[in-house]
């Protein structure tokens, strides 16, 4: 059995609900750049739940990350 087969047999045993769910994963997998064997970007991964993150914020989160690492002395 093909990995489509398999795939509509088990589709076909969800519910309306958990079918729509599914569809709607497969349609975000769809839309990520990695599936089109692009290179994948982190920007606006989160769009799609109402999460916006500020660049400043990732620079901060960043310099608080790296505040306390170990340099070289040299």
């Amino acid at each position: 059995m093909s990995i489509e087969q398999d795939l509509v047999e088990k589709v076909r045993m969800l519910s309306p609900e958990q079918q729509r769910a599914v569809l709607e994963f497969a349609a975000s997998l769809a839309r990520w750049p990695a599936a089109a064997g692009q290179r994948a970007s982190f920007v606006g991964i989160w769009d799609d739940l109402g999460v916006h993150v500020a660049e400043e914020d990732v620079a901060a989160a960043r310099r608080e990350a790296w505040r306390d690492f170990p340099r070289d002395p040299g």
